[in-house]
């Protein structure tokens, strides 16, 4: 078995984890989730990072605080 010094590897789960999030910000910039005006619109853009599925497919993420 043989090792290569300084490869850096990544758990699946974390590059996943990175891939969806790289995705979901993309989509939030898109769907014009990036005003920063209040708090409420700061978690509704992390919300859409998150659950970026929902508004790539039309639907709306809002948080009303």
């Amino acid at each position: 078995m043989s090792t290569r010094s300084g490869a850096v590897r990544i758990p699946l789960a974390t590059l996943i984890v990175l891939i969806w999030l790289v995705i979901g910000v993309v989509v939030a910039f898109n769907q014009n989730y990036d005003r920063f005006d209040s708090w409420s619109q700061f978690v509704t853009f992390l919300l859409a990072v998150v659950l970026w599925p929902i508004p790539a497919t039309g639907g709306d993420v809002a948080i009303r605080l």
